[in-house]
């Protein structure tokens, strides 16, 4: 068997592995499709009720992430729940349809015709390509070597992205996600721990998941980032940043080596409560609705948002809260990372991101 007979063969499965899933988080109950995989180059996926069959393009699956597949794969589930209930009657996209995709959790933008699939922020979003081009300025400016004009730029960067959120014509912007895959079986605790600094001052949720990867057919954890396109952006830029900036931090910490996992763990924590008491420290020095910092408030978390809260569920029907477990360090070592934490700037431009987002 050759390896491209060999992907088909993996990819069928976990598309059937898929389908049960999608069936039990949101409680339907569909027949067993057979499903293909196809060379089909026009269409992304299809439904032929006949023979109770779902096609998914290989080409799809070889060029998209496995989120994206997922959905298209519930696009083709909602024609099935149609015709499983007897409604083939009207049109194919129509208001059976629309019902079908909502039980199944099916993200709006994929709820199009076939050969449609999610645009990307800066390519079709004029207004979120401007306001990415005005908060990537900003970040530049953060590089500055004044300190107090780098931090002004840090801040004005969160006050734009905070207003964004809530400056469409008096409604707040579309929700979108962003899922980071770490190419791991497990979440490390200095992840889970920048995870809670982005929801704390970036206005985004996040849930820790597992999604199956098409290069290599295993399944790996992910974190996924809910929230507007640009809250979104700057998350998963931050997200980035420190993972980078722990590494390069911990290396000139360390020197010429000698410290053992738990010295480097301290250390990490240290740098991550650091950075994290800096951004609280901006936002107490010019509080939300205080004219005197106008422009310059941090952007707080998303607690409250309801439409994002319903856009998370839609997603994931049935999250699960889990509080971590204390861990020791080393007070030295976490001490000499706070200090380092609390000197960090955010300082490389947003890189131009492929969003999925709903308006």
């Amino acid at each position: 068997m050759n390896q491209a007979d060999a992907d088909l063969g993996r990819w069928t499965l976990q598309l059937y592995r898929e389908h049960e899933l999608i069936c039990r988080q949101y409680g339907v109950a569909l027949p067993r499709p057979l499903i293909e995989v196809t060379e089909d180059r026009s269409r992304w996926g299809s439904f032929h009720s006949g023979h109770n069959t779902i096609r998914i393009s290989r080409k799809l699956i070889a060029e998209h992430a496995w989120d994206v597949v997922v959905e298209v794969l519930k696009h083709e589930m909602a024609h099935q729940l149609v015709h499983h209930q007897g409604g083939n009657d009207g049109p194919p996209h129509g208001p059976r349809f629309r019902q079908a995709a909502d039980r199944l959790g099916l993200d709006p933008l994929f709820a199009a015709a076939a050969g449609d699939l999610p645009r990307t922020l800066a390519a079709d979003d004029p207004a979120g390509e401007r306001l990415r081009r005005r908060v990537e300025k900003l970040l530049h400016l953060s590089t500055s070597a004044n300190e107090h004009e780098a931090l002004a730029a840090m801040n004005k960067a969160g006050a734009l992205i905070l207003r964004y959120n809530l400056d469409q014509a008096g409604e707040p912007a579309g929700c979108c996600y962003r899922v980071i895959e770490l190419k791991r079986r497990r979440v490390e605790n200095w992840q889970r721990h920048i995870c809670r600094i982005l929801m704390e001052h970036y206005r985004v949720e996040i849930v820790l998941a597992s999604q199956y990867c098409a290069a290599d057919g295993c399944e790996y954890r992910t974190v996924e980032v809910f929230g507007t396109p640009a809250a979104v952006a700057g998350a998963v830029h931050v997200f980035a940043f420190l993972s980078e900036r722990l590494a390069v931090l911990w290396r000139m910490a360390a020197g010429s080596g000698g410290m053992g996992t738990g010295a480097r763990n301290s250390y990490w924590r240290g740098v991550l409560d650091g950075f994290a008491a800096s951004l609280a420290g901006a936002r107490q020095v010019h509080p939300a609705g205080d004219p005197a910092g106008a422009g310059t408030t941090l952007p707080v978390a998303a607690e409250g948002d309801s439409r994002l809260a319903a856009f998370v569920r839609r997603r994931h029907p049935h999250l699960c809260r889990r509080r971590g477990r204390a861990t020791a360090f080393q007070p030295t070592m976490y001490a000499r990372g706070r200090e380092d934490g609390a000197a960090l700037r955010v300082r490389r431009p947003l890189p131009a991101s492929s969003l999925l987002f709903i308006e």
